[in-house]
């Protein structure tokens, strides 16, 4: 869609910026929930190598963060998911989210952390059909349905309805798909004006980085990693069911449960205050000892699928003596 608003447009006070969010669910009561407030599971199907006998086992996902895009819709990309069959959308203006919650600011992922609270002014994008139900649960929405147009072109065309200048999305920032794309002058004029606010902007070791929430990220991923991990080595110990490791990780990367594929880098620290939290949702207690073999490896260290697996069935075997 061509861009209204012209190459002479600048971006010159927080008001110039949109946020959008994409969902599979509408919103309730006026709120984007996250998928853990909401208790989104996902479900784990195997099947016992020995018996051949088809199972299932769920886990709530973990997700605790909201995203969305700056005057610019998300589209389908390597690093993400199929966000062209989404069917809603919540837009509204930058400074209506709460400052003190939003944990990152980045034209292809700003992000909030908790639920979200719209207080008015807010757009819902909802399939034709649906706004009579969407306006229901949502009293203070001003709801679009769409109809012969994709979700993206109507929101594109809401963006310059409103004044606002409608970039391309890029999984690096504005138009950028390669790390090796320069900064585009739109960009580099938008990071002044939120800088000059105040929205805090993480950025990498070598400048902008996809996804910089090293903190939210290692957090989610570690709460779904670790609830999917004891879901399914749970229910193999009920339905006394013997599963080599070298299955549950592939049960595991294959049916979701990893953000990114193989291990996860993180920090002793974070570790410590991210995961021993989820283990004691299921009652159990880890203690130092655990982390005297990490800490000789230095102050990061990958921990394999398979050192997990292991390191859970002690666990687990552990709460059964109790």
């Amino acid at each position: 869609m061509p861009n209204s608003m012209g190459d002479n447009y600048h971006f010159s006070s927080i008001d110039d910026f949109v946020v959008v969010h994409k969902s599979l669910v509408m919103p309730q009561n006026d709120m984007i929930q996250t998928q853990e407030s909401s208790d989104l599971t996902r479900n784990i199907y195997f099947t016992d190598p020995s018996s051949g006998i088809s199972h299932k086992t769920s886990f709530v996902v973990g997700n605790d963060t909201i995203h969305f895009t700056l005057n610019c819709v998300v589209s389908n990309h390597l690093a993400g998911n199929d966000w062209d069959n989404y069917p809603y959308a919540i837009m509204t203006s930058l400074k209506e989210l709460d400052r003190e919650k939003v944990a990152d600011v980045k034209t292809e992922d700003t992000f909030v952390d908790g639920n979200v609270y719209l207080n008015g002014n807010y757009f819902v994008f909802c399939p034709y059909g649906e706004r009579e139900e969407v306006q229901r649960i949502n009293p203070n929405a001003i709801v679009i349905e769409y109809k012969d147009i994709s979700l993206n072109d109507a929101i594109g065309r809401l963006i310059i309805y409103c004044g606002k200048k409608l970039e391309k999305y890029g999984p690096f920032g504005w138009d950028k798909y390669f790390e090796y794309c320069s900064d585009s002058h739109d960009l580099l004029e938008a990071e002044r004006v939120i800088d000059k606010n105040g929205y805090p902007i993480l950025k990498g070791e070598f400048g902008r980085a996809l996804h910089s929430e090293t903190k939210y990220m290692s957090r989610r991923m570690w709460k779904r990693e670790y609830r999917a991990l004891l879901s399914l080595l749970l229910y193999n110990q009920q339905q006394q069911i013997d599963m080599p490791d070298n299955v549950v990780d592939t049960l595991l990367l294959y049916n979701g449960a990893y953000s990114l594929s193989g291990s996860v880098p993180v920090s002793i620290e974070l570790y410590k205050a991210c995961v021993i939290p989820v283990l004691g949702e299921f009652g159990y207690d880890v203690d130092d000892s655990f982390f005297l073999e990490l800490k000789k490896m230095g102050n990061f260290v990958k921990l394999s699928i398979r050192l997990q697996t292991l390191f859970l069935k002690f666990i687990c075997h552990a709460g059964n003596n109790d």
